[in-house]
């Protein structure tokens, strides 16, 4: 079976980091990751999907030391605080020099 790739995109959240109009991001690392997560769960609207769907996510944190923060703020998105299967690292940088960024895969 075949899977189809659907590229979705929503007026209620940033576009892809290849747009220039986007502003670095400050705020803490809370601040940023409810940023984040609000903005994936206004594209999992747009595909018709919820944090429900979600089956894998890989979260880049510029300072490890921010995990206990950044997964307490994190898992509020999934009922009963179960997330997906996930994967956390620290990098040396995300791009516009963030905090946080989480590549989310999620299916119908």
């Amino acid at each position: 079976m075949a899977v189809k790739k659907e590229v979705v995109s929503t007026e209620n959240a940033p576009k892809a980091i290849r747009s220039k109009d986007q502003p670095t991001l400050q705020g803490t690392i809370e601040q940023q990751t409810r940023l984040v997560m609000d903005n994936l769960g206004a594209v999992l609207t747009a595909a018709g999907m919820t944090f429900d769907n979600g089956v894998m996510a890989t979260c880049f944190l510029k300072d490890l030391n921010d995990f206990p923060k950044f997964n307490e703020t994190y898992a509020t998105y999934f009922k009963d605080n179960m997330p997906p299967g996930c994967a956390t690292v620290q990098v040396a940088r995300i791009p516009r020099d963030v905090l946080v960024e989480v590549a989310f895969i999620a299916v119908k």
